[in-house]
């Protein structure tokens, strides 16, 4: 579903909370499922600053830590990885860096992710499009 196409963020966030929850209340049919949440930081902010992008975020906080028993994977996608709620990072089991905006947003990553050493996240503020 491109929530981008959606014209506004009270939309985005109606929308997201809807396929999320039923996707939850379903998890016990056990199909697997690859959820792909682009620009995350829109869906699953670290400060929700209302009622239904709270609501949003602690439904992917939920599946980001439990769905994985039910076949319900969570793939975050974002270049702002401090304005993602942080019990979402910190479930991923895997990390997949390209360019992050600044230095802070690579310690940021770099201590939520601290099983990873540092040099593989590091250059990250300078990679360029297209390569490194």
């Amino acid at each position: 579903m491109d929530l981008g196409s959606l014209s506004t963020r009270e939309e985005q966030l109606l929308v997201a909370s809807a396929v999320l929850g039923d996707l939850w209340r379903r998890r016990q049919e056990r199909r697997p499922v690859l959820i792909v949440i682009d620009e995350a930081h829109n869906v699953c902010p670290a400060d929700p600053g209302d009622l239904l992008a709270a609501r949003t975020a602690k439904l992917a906080i939920r599946i980001a830590a439990e769905g994985h028993k039910f076949g319900l994977y969570l793939l975050v996608s974002t270049q702002h990885p401090q304005k993602i709620a942080e019990n979402v990072l910190s479930q991923a089991d895997h990390l997949v860096r390209l360019r992050l905006n600044s230095l802070a947003d690579t310690a940021f990553t770099q201590a939520a992710f601290s099983f990873v050493p540092p040099s593989p996240v590091d250059p990250a503020v300078t990679f360029h499009q297209g390569g490194t």
